[in-house]
This record gives structure tokens, C-alpha cells and sequence, in this order.
């Protein structure tokens, strides 16, 4: 069975992977992440930000409970972020991406740690 990967819409531009990671780490008390891929977007203003993929390596108590609480609504929040289940929706007809690397990758991304 797949794991399910996790999905946040927005953090500061200067967030990085590794800062996503031990959070999360932190967070589910234990080394669970085993990558984060971020893609750097812009807002109406212009102003970039950053959205991030958590894929885990495995699951612990902390983070099959955290998963069953998301399943029950639409987000959650591990702060300062507003923390989703990485699905289709995230990259379907999005344009205002910045071009660091071939979408088709991020768009294979989005769909390869899904549980149908």
C-alpha cells in the first residue's frame, strides 16, 4: 500500500526542504520524511512564494492519527501551515508556475503517491 503524501499551498519563499522536513520530523516524533520537493509560484501581486510535497518513508502512530484527522476535513494546520492531502487538484490547470523545471515532472508528482 502507498503512502499518502502530504501538500502545502503556501510558505514564505524562503522556506526550504530541509525546514519543511524537520518540522515535520518534529511534528510526527520521528524520522518519517523521506523527501519534500518544493515548486516556487507567484501571487496576484507578483510576489513569489513556495508550495511543498512531503513524501514519507513510513508511518508511526502520530502520523496514521494525523492522516485519519484529515480524512475528516479539508485541512489541517501544522504551524505556520495550512497542511492538505497531496492530490490531482493541486497543479490541475495551473499556469502561474515559474519555470525551474519541466511541469510534466511536477504533474507525475502530484499524481504518483495517491491512494485511489
Amino acid at each position: 500500500m502507498a503512502i499518502r503524501s502530504l501538500y502545502i499551498g503556501y510558505a514564505k519563499v524562503e522556506c526550504t526542504t530541509e525546514q519543511i522536513k524537520n518540522k515535520m520530523d518534529e511534528f510526527f516524533q520521528d524520522n518519517l520524511v523521506s523527501s519534500v520537493d518544493e515548486r516556487i509560484r507567484k501571487d496576484s501581486a507578483n510576489k513569489p512564494f513556495k508550495i511543498f510535497f512531503i513524501h514519507f518513508g513510513k508511518v508511526n502512530v502520530s502520523l496514521q492519527r494525523f492522516f485519519d484527522a484529515l480524512s475528516k476535513v479539508p485541512f489541517l494546520r501544522i504551524h505556520p501551515w495550512t497542511v492538505l492531502f497531496n492530490n490531482r487538484n493541486h497543479l490541475k490547470n495551473e499556469t502561474s508556475f515559474l519555470k525551474e523545471k519541466n511541469d510534466d515532472y511536477w504533474n507525475d508528482l502530484s499524481h504518483e503517491f495517491l491512494c485511489d
